[in-house]
């Protein structure tokens, strides 16, 4: 029987609440990892919080800080539990995202302690990471979305022009108003990182693009080849680029 549980309710000084994911944790429980702090996104009040489950989703624990900084948001693009392990690939900003910076969070408790976030760079600057693939023969397959547009990466994407680049090319494709200038909205880049040693060290691919939209890519593989699927949110279209083995190789 289909169930609605309540697991949390955004409240002012921080009623932002978005960027859920949920996980089986090694010792069983089930977790929900998600943002929160602050009215929205992007603030410096934005931290990456928990509730846990001990009853497959029945009831949940009250929140947690997992991650919180006095001068930064901090927010979750992926949670990753393998073994023993639960690893939060994490991004931290200034607010506007300001000086985006990628790091990757660790427990080895079931998410009760953490380590220090440690950079996560991999020639990524400005990038969400998305879903992990692990493939039938054993390599990881990290998505990614670059807005990696401008030589100073520490500018706000939301003030040179990066994001609302994307923004505007979607409004033209749903009024269906087609023009040669389509081309200078676009600024997005995607591709994959790829590990071989589960997720210690990790090579790019080639990259996709540029396009437009916001695609929150997935890896799929099929008979003879691999897919990076994509989605333009607000023209609510879909892409799938079939990748050769030398790009991924």
């Amino acid at each position: 029987m289909d169930r609605f549980t309540h697991v949390y309710k955004g409240s002012p000084p921080d009623h932002c609440v978005c960027d859920q994911a949920l996980r089986l944790l090694p010792n069983g429980d089930w977790a929900i990892f998600f943002m929160t702090g602050g009215d929205h996104e992007p603030r410096k009040e934005n931290y990456i919080a928990v509730c846990r489950s001990k009853d497959h989703g029945a009831t949940w624990s009250k929140p947690e800080t997992v991650l919180r900084f006095d001068d930064r948001a901090c927010l979750l693009s992926e949670v990753i539990v393998h073994g023993q392990e639960i690893r939060i690939m994490g991004t931290s900003h200034l607010g506007y995202f300001e000086d985006w910076r990628n790091f990757v969070l660790t427990s080895r408790d079931n998410g009760h302690t953490w380590d220090e976030p440690i950079p996560f760079t991999h020639k990524l600057r400005r990038a969400f990471l998305r879903n992990l693939y692990i493939s039938t023969w054993g390599e990881w397959f990290l998505p990614f979305q670059s807005y990696d547009t401008v030589p100073d990466a520490t500018a706000s994407p939301l003030r040179d022009g990066s994001f609302k680049q994307t923004r505007v090319l979607c409004l033209v494709l749903i009024s269906c108003v087609y023009s040669k200038s389509v081309d200078e909205y676009k600024a997005q880049t995607y591709g994959v990182l790829i590990s071989s040693d589960e997720g210690r060290t990790w090579i790019k691919s080639a990259e996709i693009g540029p396009t437009a939209g916001w695609a929150e890519n997935n890896v799929a593989e099929g008979k003879g080849a691999r897919g990076l699927e994509g989605k333009e949110e607000r023209s609510n279209s879909y892409h799938l680029a079939i990748l050769p083995s030398c790009l991924l190789k």
